[in-house]
């Protein structure tokens, strides 16, 4: 469920395509080290490692790629393709106080699914037939979370979810998708994958998910961990699927192709099972017939960011 995102699928967004300190690079002008630049013809953003000169013309691609020493460093891709690269710590920021809006042209999808998205309390997802045509899907979720203490009613902010997915979408080649993340503030995405889900059979209860730290850690010799710089989060999952015996061939040869890139994986699409799902690659996979009625898929997946 990752169908590349490129220029031409991405027909309109009203996110700004600079964010506040970003700016569109210009030889023959100085930059202090750490200013953020941004190359619109590759859709990239860079960050200076050193001051750099005013009497510097290579752009930051070629310094890169030229020098041992480059004085420039490739952080990632400007605002409105943060969503598109595959990554979940990439985002892209929405206007400010606007809904975010994207017009997209992915050709033949059955499936939307959002993840890392922040101050967002809905999202609508709509698809037409060709531009201007027919609708074939509409489509409106609340991420908004229910209320579970009185503390929370008087006192705490609200709690939205951070992904939702949209399944049975008609198939049109010509397909042309808005996607609307509903704010009051300033909505942002970190992923939106697109393209056909995979039905793998049903999943059994006691999922589970391991949350590993990626931060370092201060060591003291007497009193151990001190301190920790808080780092990167994931979260692994772990599910056993259950399989209809004469669908194990189609799964097992889809599992071949599956385990060999990082996809969104799905146990359950409610809600409230945000906390198994989300963007990963698988790692294990164990099928076992342990009767003639069902087949026993077992899944790892490990957890990207």
């Amino acid at each position: 469920m990752m169908k590349e995102i490129g220029s031409d699928e991405l027909v309109s967004t009203n996110a700004p395509a600079l964010l506040d300190g970003q700016s569109e690079w210009v030889a023959n002008t100085a930059y202090a080290a750490g200013k953020i630049v941004a190359r619109s013809d590759l859709n990239a953003l860079y960050r200076a490692v050193y001051a750099v000169a005013d009497t510097e013309t290579e752009p930051p691609e070629d310094d890169i790629a030229n020098n041992q020493i480059p004085k420039w460093q490739a952080i990632g891709p400007m605002n409105q393709w943060g969503a598109f690269d595959g990554k979940l710590s990439t985002v892209t920021v929405g206007p400010d106080g606007e809904s975010l809006v994207m017009v997209l042209q992915p050709g033949i999808i059955t499936d939307v699914w959002l993840g890392g998205l922040k101050f967002v309390s809905a999202v609508r997802v709509v698809a037409t037939n060709g531009d201007g045509g027919p609708v074939v899907y509409d489509e409106t979720k609340s991420l908004r979370k229910p209320v579970t203490s009185w503390w929370d009613w008087w006192f705490a902010p609200f709690s939205d979810a951070t992904d939702v997915a949209f399944t049975g979408i008609p198939a049109y080649r010509r397909a042309r998708v808005t996607i609307t993340l509903v704010t009051t503030g300033t909505a942002s995405v970190g992923m939106i994958a697109m393209d056909r889900s995979e039905t793998l059979g049903r999943t059994l209860w006691e999922p589970s998910t391991q949350h590993r730290n990626y931060s370092a850690r201060k060591l003291d010799d007497t009193w151990g961990p001190t301190g920790g710089t808080g780092g990167v989060v994931t979260r692994d999952q772990s599910y056993t699927v259950i399989v209809e015996p004469d669908d194990a061939p189609r799964v097992a040869r889809f599992m071949d192709r599956a385990m060999k890139s990082p996809a969104v994986w799905l146990p359950d699409d409610a809600a409230k099972f945000e906390g198994i799902r989300g963007f990963g690659q698988a790692v294990s996979s164990n099928m076992s017939y342990p009767h003639s009625a069902f087949v026993q898929l077992e899944l790892t997946i490990r957890g990207f960011i």
